[in-house]
């Protein structure tokens, strides 16, 4: 990492930690949220600014993660902050089978392919309301009870955002980054050079992908619902 992006995520943690002390109760809720999109747009951003692919459907993969953590929460009685970490797993693994099957398609191809599955999506989670609440949703628990739950629930978002700034900033710098801007750039000239270009496009799209899993676990867990419209094509204006 380079000196401004320390000094920037020096100033996050710091600001975070303030925060909930000097503003009013509920700015805690509001930088909350905040913290969420935030680690979605970082996912979208290794997906899009790192490998280029201008993926659409990204809002499908936080409903993934979301859900995932959520139900096994209720059926296996995994943690909350287990779920963190098994809800971006779901949605990465989800994304390489995506990657996989659609990566082929470039362009505005692929904006067109990666929208029609977050749509799919949405359209199962309220179809299947047996198993996930339909649009009604499904309860999450939250990471701590009592009555500083929220509070417990923002530090946590914070952590989770400061991290993922951190992973991506230090993936900008690595040889892997490296791989990632190659096939962004000319993939032709990157597969002249002997870069492995689909290997790095699906793992570009799947890392993505799972920290926009990870967000939707948070988010499920912090507001103790989730429901199909965290995956509304809507929320991608928002990212």
């Amino acid at each position: 990492m380079k000196r401004n992006e320390i000094i920037v995520a020096i100033a996050m943690i710091a600001m975070g930690l303030i925060a909930p002390w000097v503003l009013p109760s509920v700015w805690t809720t509001v930088v909350s949220i905040f913290c969420y999109y935030a680690i979605l747009t970082i996912g979208w951003n290794i997906i899009f600014g790192y490998t280029g692919l201008f993926s659409y459907g990204h809002v499908a993969f936080p409903a993934i993660g979301g859900y995932a953590s959520a139900l096994l929460a209720e059926h296996i009685g995994l943690s909350p902050f287990l779920g963190l970490i098994a809800g971006g797993l779901a949605a990465g693994f989800m994304g390489v089978v995506i990657g996989l099957l659609i990566l082929r398609v470039r362009g505005f191809y692929l904006c067109l392919v990666t929208w029609a599955f977050a749509e799919v999506v949405s359209v199962v989670l309220k179809a299947e309301h047996h198993i996930t609440g339909g649009s009604g949703g499904f309860l999450a628990p939250s990471f701590v009870s009592g009555p500083n739950a929220e509070l417990v629930g923002y530090f946590i978002g914070l952590g989770l955002m400061t991290f993922a700034f951190v992973v991506s900033a230090l993936l900008y710098h690595s040889r892997w980054g490296l791989y990632l801007f190659a096939v962004r750039d000319d993939i032709d000239a990157a597969e002249s050079m002997g870069v492995k270009t689909r290997f790095w496009k699906v793992f570009g799209f799947a890392f993505g992908c799972a920290w926009a899993g990870a967000a939707g676990a948070f988010y499920a867990h912090y507001f103790n619902l989730v429901d199909p419209s965290i995956g509304g094509l809507d929320e991608m204006g928002k990212v």
